[in-house]
Order: C-alpha cells, then sequence, then structure tokens
C-alpha cells in the first residue's frame, strides 16, 4: 500500500535468493493511482513477463497456464480496487499461494531488507526440520541494528517491580 520505492529494494532482495524453488506475489491493497503506476513502470522494466490484475485474473492465468505456474521465478502482482487491511492483503496472497500448491508462505512487508542471499533457504530449512512446524519467524534487526523480537528477557528492576507495575 504506497509503498513503490520499498516494494521495489525488497522484491529485487527476495529474487536474488538462492537455493529455493520460489515465486514472488505482491499485493496492491488499493494504493493510490499514482503509486500503483510507479509499481506497474517499474515491474514491467524489471520483470516484463510479471501476470499482473485483479485476483481474479491472476488466479485464471495460473489454471490457464499450469505448466509456466510452476516454474521458479514467477512474479505476480495482485491489484485491489479496495484496500482490505493488511490480513486481508495477506490472505490474497496465501490464497495465490495456494492455487499454485507452494510449501510455504513467507509474508514480508516491502519495508524488510534481507541481505542474506540464502535467508530464505536457511528458514525454509529451518522450518521442515521437524515434523511438528507450522510457522517460522526469525530475528528481525532494525537498521539502526536493535533487535526488534518482541520476546526479549526482562531486566532485573523489571522483574523486581512488576508486581508494583501492575497494581
Amino acid at each position: 500500500y504506497n509503498t513503490e520505492k520499498d516494494l521495489q529494494v525488497c522484491a529485487c532482495q527476495i529474487a536474488q535468493q538462492v537455493g529455493i524453488h520460489l515465486s514472488i506475489i505482491l499485493v496492491d491493497n488499493a494504493s493510490r493511482r499514482e503509486s500503483l503506476a510507479l509499481v506497474r513502470s517499474w515491474l514491467s522494466a524489471w520483470r516484463p513477463d510479471a501476470v499482473c490484475g485483479t485476483e481474479e485474473d491472476v488466479e485464471t492465468w495460473v489454471r490457464q497456464n499450469p505448466e509456466r505456474a510452476q516454474q521458479s521465478g514467477n512474479i505476480y502482482l495482485v491489484q485491489n480496487s479496495i484496500n482490505r487491511g493488511y490480513s486481508g492483503g495477506n490472505n490474497i496472497g496465501i490464497r495465490l499461494a495456494d492455487t499454485l500448491k507452494v510449501e510455504a508462505v513467507l509474508i514480508a512487508n516491502p519495508d524488510m531488507r534481507i541481505d542474506n542471499p540464502n535467508y530464505i533457504e536457511q528458514l525454509f530449512r529451518h522450518m521442515f526440520d521437524g515434523s511438528f512446524n507450522y510457522v517460522a519467524a526469525s530475528r528481525i534487526i532494525g537498521l539502526d541494528g536493535v533487535d526488534q523480537n518482541p520476546l526479549r528477557e526482562a531486566s532485573y528492576w523489571e522483574e523486581l517491580f512488576w508486581p508494583r507495575w501492575l497494581v
């Protein structure tokens, strides 16, 4: 949603991942007309073979081109006419991924940076190491180098005074 510059960086980094069969599904959640035009222009220059259209258009293309749809490296742009919210946009991408019969889905915000070209392959491998893994998440580090993981050890003072803070 209106993140054309970040989207370009993130999508290119995902496309450079190695060691794994992947396709990229971009879901536009009713961005401004200018933003969507910039995304379409960039995408047609970067990947002229990208499949673009409404959710129905893209799913129809996948069903009509099953062999090509199963190839690695495909890019799909699903354009929504209404903003369905963060989860709604994710669900649209997941439905398309289900149509593609993928083994796993990575939900990535456009402002994510994935510098390690083996990141997705490593995450995928860890996800399927055990038979009871259904969701995997990696450590998130901000551009300032600060760990953004919400699960952290409480400090001594937090442990000492938590009953007071609770009251």
